[in-house]
């Protein structure tokens, strides 16, 4: 492939795509030193949320359940999940614009409609039913009421919190995962229609430990499929960590010489086979492209050195839409086996030089480990 064409194609696909953490969300209406804002941009950043039009984000205002079932969902990433049942709601047609969303939020045990059969996707959303949906994403273990009311009784209003919310309030608690507005310190408030900041904060902390400790649903939905083993990865929940110094096998797409190309010159390499660990998780699905950078090239001469290309990969693109960090390094001195004879003439005459063609197998190194959600096969750090 002409290293033109693929640098044309290189970037619309970075154009294309997010990058996480690479891009700040800036709503103008969120001050940098906004008790949310962290969320609030990790979350942006994670295309969960969006904002306005006139570049706001509104965090004062109120959320439907329709809404909270979207980001919910989207939080998880799994807004593109195979439904593999679908409930009748009296008042959520099938051309409702958070249709999907609703079902699948039902789906993995997270927001159910009422007695009534209706949704009440309209309805805003309180603090207490909140709360309730984001501890049913985890596997929280089993909690008496008497230790329940024990953990909420630093809050002045914890006796106007519902009964049927009493338990699931107090696990929030435990896993730190409720958001508390700091201006109200002692205050539960759990009847209060929930902000679009306290949504944010909640869904976050949910996000962060559902990854860790998934209810059922979630933990089977984590993808398996056939590929290249990498071994040495360790799984919690749904996070597998591949550590730092693994080889990931890659080919070349542009190809690359050490008499020719110079410090600055970007390249790519594509992963050919679905990366997986040996219970067979999806780690890194094929047609996946890592990208870098010729950081450091000195030509062959003869008698004088042999070729030196330093190569450092930057990001990852895979096939869900996501660019991500992917920090690594490329041998390219051991590109072709010698013998004996071989050998000494490149150490004595030297002149060596480096040709990395189109299609050439290497090897990334990790220069730090890479942590992924199996439940979305989506890079988290």
């Amino acid at each position: 492939m002409k290293k033109s064409t693929l640098g044309l194609l290189t970037t619309f696909v970075l154009l294309s795509i997010s990058c996480n953490g690479a891009f700040a969300k800036d709503f103008n209406d969120v001050k940098a030193n906004y008790w949310a804002d962290s969320q609030i941009q990790a979350l942006a950043n994670d295309g969960v949320i969006v904002g306005y039009p006139n570049g706001t984000f509104k965090p004062d205002t109120p959320v439907t359940r329709a809404e909270f079932a979207t980001m919910v969902v989207k939080s998880l990433h799994q807004e593109n999940c195979t439904l593999t049942e679908t409930h009748n709601f009296k008042d959520v047609p099938t051309d409702y614009w958070a249709y999907g969303n609703i079902q699948r939020a039902e789906n993995f045990n997270l927001l159910k409609g009422f007695p009534d059969g209706t949704f009440k996707p309209n309805a805003n959303i309180s603090k207490a039913e909140a709360i309730s949906i984001i501890v049913s994403a985890i596997h929280s273990g089993n909690m008496t009421e008497f230790e329940a009311k024990k953990i909420l009784s630093l809050y002045s209003d914890a006796d106007q919190i519902p009964y049927w919310a009493v338990i699931p309030a107090a696990k929030s608690e435990k896993y730190n995962m409720t958001a508390h507005n700091p201006a109200k310190v002692n205050k539960f408030e759990p009847c209060k229609k929930i902000t679009r900041a306290e949504v944010v904060v909640n869904i976050y902390n949910m996000q962060q430990e559902a990854r860790l400790n998934p209810n059922n649903k979630l933990l089977g939905a984590m993808k398996k499929a056939p590929g290249r083993v990498i071994d040495n990865v360790s799984i919690q929940g749904m996070l597998a960590t591949i550590p730092q110094g693994t080889l990931i096998t890659a080919s070349i797409l542009t190809s690359l010489n050490s008499q020719q190309d110079k410090a600055g010159t970007n390249f790519s390499v594509k992963i050919t086979q679905n990366l997986v660990t040996k219970d067979s998780y999806l780690l890194i699905p094929a047609n996946s492209y890592i990208s870098g950078d010729v950081t450091d090239v000195k030509s062959g001469r003869y008698f004088i050195r042999n070729a030196k290309m330093t190569l450092n990969t930057q990001y990852i693109n895979t096939p869900v839409k996501q660019k991500a960090y992917f920090l690594g390094n490329i041998n390219t001195n051991d590109t072709k086996k010698r013998g004996f004879f071989g050998r000494v003439i490149h150490y004595i005459v030297k002149g060596r030089k480096i040709d990395l063609p189109e299609g050439k197998e290497i090897f990334v190194k990790l220069d730090r480990p890479v942590t992924i959600d199996l439940s979305c096969t989506r890079i988290v750090k």
